[in-house]
């Protein structure tokens, strides 16, 4: 009976979720997710994508959490209650920020690995420049420290006390 196999997979991809739901709370996030995307394959719940967002989000993987999340309202349509749409809503607006974050530090982290090789190659200039530009993407102490050698390497000794001013 097809009804009954249906009824079957629901309470399946409950029981994975309940035990997802367990998993969550103890703070093991990459358990949590596998057992919500077990539920997803037994049979697709868009309650489900919410839990996932927040295990995604546990584990830091902001991408996969906002992806979660939107899926849940696209999916879950008008059966979202209101205070879960809202709950959603701004967390997809949480993770925007932390994924644009994090797409800062990574061109900072670039761009200063960059200049640390021009600088071990004695290119102070093309490694201040790096320096510099990796420290408009994300401030970071170490990068300051990058452009006072850089800049005491050049005798830009002003640039160069700034710097490590700001490092200390």
């Amino acid at each position: 009976n097809v009804a009954v196999e249906q009824e079957s997979k629901i309470q399946a991809s409950k029981i994975k979720i309940e035990e997802g739901l367990r998993w969550y709370h103890t703070g093991n996030y990459v358990r949590a997710i596998d057992l919500y995307a077990q539920a997803l394959k037994i049979y697709p719940n868009f309650e489900a994508y919410y839990y996932l967002g927040q295990a995604e989000t546990g584990n830091k993987n902001y991408t996969k959490a906002r992806t979660a999340y939107e899926r849940y309202l696209s999916e879950g349509g008008a059966g979202v209650p209101a205070d879960l749409r809202q709950t959603a809503v701004n967390e997809i607006a949480k993770l925007k920020a932390f994924e644009a974050e994090d797409s800062a530090k990574k061109q900072s982290l670039e761009l200063y690995q960059r200049g640390v090789s021009l600088h071990k190659k004695g290119e102070y200039e093309k490694a201040l420049v790096d320096y510099e530009s990796a420290l408009k993407f994300y401030p970071d102490y170490r990068i300051q420290q990058g452009i006072g050698a850089a800049a005491a390497e050049i005798k830009e000794w002003d640039k160069a006390i700034q710097a490590y001013t700001a490092y200390i």
